[in-house]
């Protein structure tokens, strides 16, 4: 971060609260109290800043506001060492602002070398997280929306359009069927091509949609509070509702427009709709 107006030197709060609330509105919570910023000692060769005002606690580093040696204030082996530990047994941080920087170096390079018009882009994630709507933090406990919600992007100049919207919820089982399909490749790829949303025409075969199903295996260690700790999980996603079955045969049902999932509805016969899409469906492990 670049020196701003902000009174703590080494960071522009304001810029950086900007940021933040448009690439992780997630992270900014309802209160709409400002961004503050607290200087940590102790930061070894880059230095550490505390954030507080989001939704918990973040920390940002930095390189030195002097000099700067690659050996020694090198971001991107932070980075390296925080990703390979992440979902280890070793307590890392999510990082967020690192890689986003990245991925828009690489596509200005992809721009500049005049290849960004032959490249399809495609960003997404395996997994969402949890940071304790339902008394949780982290991912693979459960299977409620913060988990397993994650941003799907696809960018083609002149064949995908720009600035679309889709709001229906998809799966990433079809982004292997999309790419291939906006590759030209043969057919045969598991999966629907999600090219779907964009075209005008019938060209794209077959036109079904994958189901949007979720699975977690049982967790091992995990608190007796965690969902999965009583057993395989699974979650489907259709007519507007997600319903959740868990490991011990306990059912939930969401609304869509329920963003965090704190609402269940009603567990009826109105959900035989969900177990025998289910069933259609063998766990894969």
């Amino acid at each position: 971060m670049s020196d701003g107006t902000s009174s703590t030197p080494g960071i522009d709060v304001a810029a950086f609260g900007s940021w933040l609330a448009a690439a992780h509105p997630e992270w900014m919570g309802s209160g709409g109290a400002g961004l503050t910023a607290t200087r940590l000692t102790g930061g070894l060769s880059n230095l550490t800043y505390r954030i507080d005002g989001a939704v918990r606690p973040l920390v940002l580093r930095r390189p030195p506001l002097g000099h700067v040696l690659s050996t020694a204030h090198d971001m991107q082996r932070e980075f390296t060492i925080i990703s390979a530990l992440a979902g280890s047994a070793v307590p890392v941080p999510t990082a967020l602002a690192y890689l986003d920087d990245q991925i828009g170096k690489l596509i200005e390079e992809l721009d500049r070398r005049h290849l960004l018009d032959h490249t399809i882009v495609l960003l997404t994630a395996d997994h969402g997280e949890e940071f304790g709507e339902h008394g949780m933090f982290d991912h693979g406990n459960s299977l409620y929306r913060p988990s397993v919600q994650v941003p799907l992007l696809v960018a083609y100049r002149g064949v995908v359009p720009q600035g679309g919207k889709v709001d229906q919820p998809v799966t990433l089982r079809d982004v292997a069927a999309t790419l291939a399909d906006l590759a030209g490749l043969p057919g045969g790829v598991p999966g629907s091509s999600l090219a779907r949303f964009w075209l005008e025409t019938d060209s794209v075969q077959p036109r079904t949609e994958s189901p949007v199903i979720s699975e977690v295996s049982k967790g091992i260690r995990t608190p007796p509070w965690y969902p999965v700790s009583k057993g395989d999980m699974r979650s489907l996603v259709q007519r507007g509702q997600r319903y959740i079955l868990d490991g011990d045969g306990r059912e939930e049902l969401f609304g869509l427009s329920d963003d965090w999932e704190r609402h269940p509805l009603p567990v009826t016969d109105s959900l035989a709709p969900f177990r025998t899409e289910l069933s259609r469906w063998p766990w894969h492990r």
